[in-house]
């Protein structure tokens, strides 16, 4: 009976022993495995946090960078002159003047850095839609990445006519060059990307919309684009003898 009792503990023992291991081993387990979630969490926070000061300084960087160049034009000329007289292309003795022009944020549009030569381009199709009737049925905020070869230093959006449906895109480019982007049709064919240089504009260093009129009466918008000697450039000739605007 005695050793009954006793085989009786030892195998107790033994299987209390077996479970108290396999719990401590369980435990190790998950601990180590809450542990390594807890680290990815980080590590992946590390780099959303990083890739957001990198972004952030290359906006400041582009920034930064182009306000220098027009501050030494608007030092050398005193302002950017929309005199007629100051346009390189005026082949028919339009006039112009300042106007508050509209940026790149509106038309439920948006355009930021988000790197050297990535743009991100967001459009809230409500309001797009509002301004641009029968281009597209799609609903709620739609956005898209562009890729360029180039560093983009400026971004700005340039209206023409007299309605909306001319509106576009333009990226000034490192080397003074101009892309552009004409937004109705873009979204029209669901092709979200630059399309191509602006012929013969050079040097570029500020883009803005303006009023322009013919001597004897009649208005419109247009947009300009001056060059480092503070001469401008009317883009409505420009695109038009590329064929973009309507």
């Amino acid at each position: 009976m005695e050793n009954k009792r006793k085989n009786i503990y030892i195998t107790i023992f033994v299987i209390t022993t077996i479970i108290a291991s396999c719990l401590a081993v369980y435990f190790a387990i998950t601990k180590n495995n809450e542990t390594e979630k807890l680290q990815a969490k980080v590590d992946e926070l590390t780099s959303q946090n990083n890739e957001l000061n990198e972004n952030s300084q290359v906006v400041e960087n582009n920034v930064t960078t182009q306000e220098k160049v027009v501050e030494k034009v608007v030092e050398k000329y005193g302002r950017f002159n929309v005199n007629a007289s100051n346009c390189l292309n005026n082949t028919n003795g339009h006039v112009y003047s300042d106007r508050i022009g509209f940026d790149r944020t509106v038309y439920g549009l948006n355009c930021n850095y988000t790197n050297d030569k990535e743009v991100t381009i967001s459009l809230d199709m409500k309001d797009f839609n509002m301004y641009f009737p029968n281009i597209s049925s799609e609903t709620g905020t739609k956005e898209w990445k562009v890729n360029f070869s180039k560093k983009v230093v400026d971004i700005v959006a340039g209206g023409f006519g007299q309605a909306a449906g001319n509106e576009t895109i333009f990226f000034i480019m490192e080397d003074g060059t101009v892309e552009y982007m004409p937004l109705a049709t873009a979204v029209k064919n669901n092709s979200i990307k630059s399309y191509g240089k602006l012929e013969g504009v050079n040097d570029i260093i500020s883009i803005k919309t303006v009023s322009a009129g013919a001597p004897n009466g009649g208005g419109w918008v247009t947009t300009i684009a001056f060059n480092k000697d503070g001469k401008f450039y009317d883009l409505d000739y420009v695109l038009r003898k590329m064929n973009v605007l309507q």
